[in-house]
C-alpha cells in the first residue's frame, strides 16, 4: 500500500512517534478507528491481515552472531531447520556453522568437514546412531563347548570381535569378510581375558603374563605383569595398559617398552591414545579425605581427570594441570557411590567406566554413573542411567561411540535397549528396533545378566548369547556378512 505524505500528516506522525505512554497512543489510535468510513476500515484490516508479526531474529543476524547461537544445535536440527526458509538454509549449511556445531560436541578436527558430502555421511551415520537406527542385522553362530560369561572374555573393536575358546585359543572374527583367526602360545597358555583394538589383540594369562598379536603381521610380542593385583585392563592401538593401586604399566608392540605412570589412588578409568604417548586417567576420591574406599556419598564425591605426555627428552610420562569433572546437575546428596569389585578384571568394560548408585530413601532403586571418553581428545562425558538399568554393567551396557551410552533398562518387566547422549535435548531414548529382537526372544529380566552381552561401537553393536551373535550394521559401507537390510 502506497503512503503519501505531506506536512501535516508528517507533523502528525512525529507527534505521535512522541508519545511517551501507551495509554496516550492507544488514546489516539482508538479515536482514528472511529472516524474511519467502512471502505476505509477495510483497506485497514487488508494491511493488517498482510503484517506479519514474527520477525527472523536469526537470520538477521550477522553470521558471527549466529555462529555462536547455532552451536548448541544438535545434528538432526541442522537438516530439519533448513526447511524453514531459504535463509536458514543458505545459514545452516555454512561451513562456519557445521564446524562450530561439531567443534562444541566432538572437539576440534575430530569430524572431516572439507566437504558437504563429508559432512552429510557423518551427520546421516550420527543421527541413526543416536536413534538406534541400524541399517542392516546379522547373525553369526557358534557351538562353543560351554557357554557362559565370565567363561568365555569377549572383546570387540573396529568389525573384529574376539573370543577366548577351550581356556588356551584366542580367536578373531572380521564381521565384513568372515575371515577367522586364531591364536595361541607354544605352552598352551590359559587365558582369562582379552582385548582387541584395530591392530592388535591382547590375551591375559593365568600367569601373569600378557601376549600380544598384530592383526595385520606376525609381529607378536608378550609382557610380564610384576603383580596380579590390577584393577584395570585396557588396549587401544598397538599398546595395552595395566591399572594398579599407585600406578599404570603401559606396554606398546610397536616398541616393546613398558613406561610406569605413578597416579594416585582411586583409579576408576584408563583412557590410551590410540597414536600418540598420552594417556589420561579418571580418579574419584572424598573431598574430606582425599581418598576411595569403595564407597562415597554423593555429596563428597570429586572425579578428577589427569593427562599425561610422553616426554621426548627424558622418555618418562610427565603429567599436565588436573582437572575437576562436574557431576550432572541432578545428582545431589542423599546417596553413595560404590564400585562392584565382582571380577572386574575380567568382566568389566575397558571402554568405560562405572559406578553403582544407592539412594537411601530408596534401597531397591537401582541406577549408574557411566563414564565413557574419547581416546583423541581426553574429554569425558557422564551418563546417569534409568532406574532400572541391568545390575552388570559391565555386561549390559556399550560405549558405542564417545558420548553415546547403549544400555539395557528394565520396561514393562522386560530387558530393552536404551540411548544415553548427556548433550542432546532428550539424554535418554528408548531404541525399539534393537529392542524388537530382545522382545521377540522372549527374554527374562532376571536371565539377561547370565545369559546376553552387549559390545559394540560406532560401525556395528553385538548382542552376544549362547546362540552366536545379532550384529547390527550402522554404517553402509562396512556392513557384517549376511546382512539383511533393516526397513
Amino acid at each position: 500500500m502506497e503512503v503519501y505524505h505531506d506536512h501535516q500528516v508528517e507533523e502528525i506522525l512525529i507527534r505521535f512517534q512522541n508519545l511517551r505512554s501507551k495509554s496516550a497512543r492507544r488514546a489516539v489510535y482508538l479515536n482514528i478507528l472511529n472516524e474511519l468510513r467502512v471502505d476505509e476500515r477495510r483497506e485497514l484490516k487488508n494491511h493488517i491481515d498482510k503484517t506479519s508479526f514474527h520477525r527472523d531474529i536469526l537470520g538477521s543476524l550477522p553470521l558471527e552472531l549466529a555462529v555462536q547461537i547455532t552451536s548448541y544445535l544438535e545434528i538432526a536440527d541442522l537438516f530439519n531447520l533448513q526447511s524453514v526458509c531459504k535463509r536458514w538454509k543458505s545459514l545452516l549449511i555454512n561451513r562456519l556453522v557445521r564446524d562450530s556445531v561439531l567443534n562444541w560436541r566432538y572437539g576440534p578436527g575430530t569430524v572431516d568437514t572439507s566437504s558437504n558430502l563429508a559432512f552429510l555421511q557423518f551427520a546421516r551415520d550420527r543421527v541413526m546412531l543416536e536413534r538406534g537406527q541400524p541399517v542392516s542385522q546379522s547373525h553369526f553362530s557358534w557351538q562353543l563347548q560351554t557357554y557362559q560369561i565370565s567363561m568365555n572374555p569377549m572383546d570387540y573393536c573396529g568389525g573384529r570381535y574376539a573370543w577366548v575358546e577351550m581356556d588356551t585359543f584366542v580367536f578373531v572374527r572380521h564381521l565384513r569378510s568372515g575371515a577367522l583367526q586364531r591364536f595361541c602360545t607354544e605352552n598352551r597358555d590359559i587365558f582369562d581375558n582379552v582385548r582387541i583394538t584395530d591392530q592388535i589383540v591382547a590375551a591375559l594369562s593365568r600367569r601373569g603374563t600378557c601376549h600380544v598379536w598384530h592383526l595385520h603381521t606376525n609381529t607378536e610380542g608378550v609382557f610380564h605383569l610384576p603383580s596380579a593385583n590390577f584393577n584395570k585392563f585396557v588396549a587401544n592401538g598397538t599398546k595395552v595398559a595395566f591399572g594398579f593401586r599407585e600406578n599404570v604399566l603401559q606396554w606398546d608392540l610397536s616398541t616393546h617398552t613398558t613406561h610406569a605412570v605413578r597416579v594416585p589412588t582411586g583409579l576408576h578409568l584408563i583412557i590410551l591414545h590410540p597414536s600418540q604417548d598420552r594417556l589420561a586417567t579418571v580418579h574419584i576420591s572424598n573431598r574430606d579425605t582425599g581418598r576411595f574406599a569403595g564407597s562415597i556419598p554423593t555429596d563428597r564425591a570429586v572425579f578428577t581427570l589427569r593427562r599425561f605426555y610422553r616426554d621426548g627428552n627424558t622418555g618418562a610420562f610427565l603429567d599436565e594441570e588436573p582437572e575437576i569433572l562436574p557431576l550432572p546437575s541432578d545428582i545431589g546428596p542423599g546417596g553413595n557411590f560404590y564400585e562392584d569389585l565382582t571380577d572386574r578384571k575380567s568382566r568389566c568394560n575397558h571402554r568405560l567406566g562405572s559406578l553403582h548408585i544407592n539412594w537411601h530413601n530408596n534401597r531397591n532403586l537401582t541406577e549408574a554413573l557411566i563414564l565413557t571418553a574419547d581416546p583423541r581428545t581426553f574429554q569425558i562425558y557422564m551418563h546417569r542411567t534409568h532406574h532400572g538399568s541391568i545390575h552388570n554393567v559391565g555386561l549390559s551396557m556399550a560405549a558405542i561411540a564417545p558420548d553415546l551410552l547403549y544400555y539395557i533398562r528394565k520396561a514393562d518387566g522386560n530387558p530393552t535397549i536404551w540411548i544415553s547422549n548427556p548433550r542432546a535435548k532428550r539424554a535418554h531414548r528408548p531404541s525399539p528396533m534393537l529392542s524388537r529382537e530382545l522382545l521377540r526372544r522372549e527374554v527374562n529380566w532376571e536371565d539377561f545378566d547370565r545369559m546376553f552381552m552387549i559390545l559394540g561401537d560406532g560401525c556395528s553393536v553385538l548382542l552376544v548369547d549362547a546362540s552366536g551373535l545379532r550384529v547390527w550394521s550402522f554404517d553402509r559401507d562396512d556392513q557384517a556378512m549376511g546382512a539383511i537390510p533393516i526397513s
